[in-house]
């Protein structure tokens, strides 16, 4: 009977060392969101954040991961918490400002927007998906021609989406 009780503990303890692995955990969490299982992916993720195995770079894609994932579901106050949080880890990490500026967005913060996206170009000035999103951002905000500007950066950086290409041949922020 011992003997039964010591392999039971020898198995538990390696599954749980296996089920503490962060970076498989990471894995995990990546491949479930790929499938569109969130919330799946979202326990891969908090068991990789709450390993303490990441390295700060890991640890920073894990929580901005988790940001992406709450975002999907609509969880934008976790989203925004995620995605300060994978900044506050990794402090030039233009993905994180340009999707907590998505957020921002959605949720009618358009200045607040404006900034990330301008931190997130001050990190990248050749990410021409924030400059796109920037423009977007200006537009709302009724700033046409600090949108179109954007849009033309955008556009000599290589991103020509057809709606881009018509509002720039038209001269239009709208």
């Amino acid at each position: 009977m011992i003997r039964v009780h010591i392999i039971a503990v020898l198995y538990f303890a390696t599954i749980s060392t296996v089920w503490a692995d962060g970076k498989a955990d990471l894995a995990r969490g990546v491949h479930a969101e790929i499938s569109q299982n969130y919330e799946l992916a979202l326990q891969f993720y908090d068991s990789a954040i709450g390993s303490q195995e990441l390295t700060q770079n890991s640890l920073a894609i894990a929580v901005y991961n988790r940001g992406n994932v709450n975002f999907k579901i609509e969880r934008e106050v976790e989203a925004i918490k995620d995605y300060t949080r994978a900044i506050s880890i990794k402090p030039h990490f233009n993905e994180a400002y340009s999707n907590r500026a998505l957020v921002y967005g959605k949720q009618g913060l358009h200045e607040l927007a404006v900034e990330d996206l301008t931190k997130a170009i001050e990190i990248n000035d050749k990410d021409a998906l924030a400059y796109v999103n920037r423009g977007n951002e200006y537009e709302l905000l009724l700033q046409h021609e600090k949108a179109i500007e954007n849009w033309r950066t955008a556009y000599e950086l290589g991103h020509r989406p057809h709606w881009l290409v018509a509002r720039l041949k038209n001269g239009q922020g709208s």
